[in-house]
């Protein structure tokens, strides 16, 4: 772009910053889609009449709209809450396309919108017949994204890629399956694999140069702190450790975060349900703190 034409443009949005109280329904998805980067700083100033006008928008407006800020990759969180409190309100009116788009752009942005899910919550199971893959992969990764757990959601998606799991890609197989696995349990099969070839080799007095070596940072470091009735930690040397091996001294306190557990409900997310599981296993009481 020119100097003049820069100058020009320049010129147009100082006074639509001066009118900006005076846009309308019918001017606001315009000027939203057509805010350039150099003047994204302005984004703000349209959440104002943005919430006076967002009822009156259509589905091509707000997608319009969703398009830009990921273009100009700029949260305004007032504009992107009435877009779900319009998504709530309108969703059975928008393609399938179109709920798609904007489900992309609150995941680019991580935003969590309650009346968004409360919209997909009723819309995914009702038009579950309908749907291509797309949609299902999409709001499967945007709901494991934010930790949020709808048994009428993934429920939904199950039957879809029961029955229409061969209109797949590869790519919407892996975001809509990884919600309820993780992708690499495949790595760990195998690793146990080559783990029982190597106790087989030991056990029958081979010495060959094998090394098997485990890495990820979801391995965990548990530790064991025997007290007294009152509380008090008792020191356990290796002589009388076997005395307090009862079942009922075995205690797990586990230090539970917000990132442990859906955003929504008190579910544990999976390896810390796992880790939960195996400590009750192994006949430990746990204590979650």
């Amino acid at each position: 772009m020119e100097d003049g034409d820069q100058e020009l443009v320049d010129c147009i949005w100082a006074y639509i910053n001066q009118q900006v109280t005076d846009i309308s329904e019918d001017d606001i998805p315009i000027v939203l889609s057509s805010l350039p980067p150099t003047h994204k700083f302005l984004l703000p100033l349209f959440g104002k009449p943005f919430h006076k006008t967002w009822w009156k928008l259509n589905s091509t407006e707000i997608v319009m709209c969703l398009d830009n800020l990921v273009k100009l990759n700029t949260l305004q969180v007032s504009i992107m809450r009435d877009i779900g409190s319009w998504l709530f309100l309108n969703i059975h009116e928008v393609k399938e396309q179109e709920v798609s788009q904007c489900i992309r752009a609150f995941h680019h942005f991580n935003f969590y919108d309650g009346n968004l899910m409360s919209a997909l919550e009723r819309y995914i199971p009702a038009k579950n017949k309908q749907l291509h893959a797309e949609l299902p992969a999409v709001v499967a990764e945007y709901c494991r994204s934010r930790r949020y757990f709808s048994p009428a959601i993934l429920d939904a998606i199950a039957v879809h890629f029961c029955a229409k799991g061969e209109n797949y890609q590869s790519s919407e197989v892996f975001l809509a399956l990884r919600v309820f696995a993780s992708p690499q349990g495949h790595k760990a099969g195998m690793w146990l694999e080559m783990l029982q070839t190597a106790v087989r080799l030991d056990v029958k007095g081979f010495r060959l140069p094998y090394l098997f070596k485990l890495h990820t940072k979801q391995m965990l470091k548990d530790a064991e702190i025997i007290v007294t009735a009152k509380g008090v930690p008792i020191p356990v040397s290796s002589e009388d450790e076997h005395l307090f091996r009862s079942e009922d001294k075995r205690v797990a306190i586990l230090i539970t975060t917000a990132d442990d557990v859906c955003l929504n409900t008190n579910h544990m997310l999976g390896k810390f349900s796992m880790r939960q599981r195996h400590l009750k296993k192994m006949g430990y009481t746990v204590i979650e703190v």
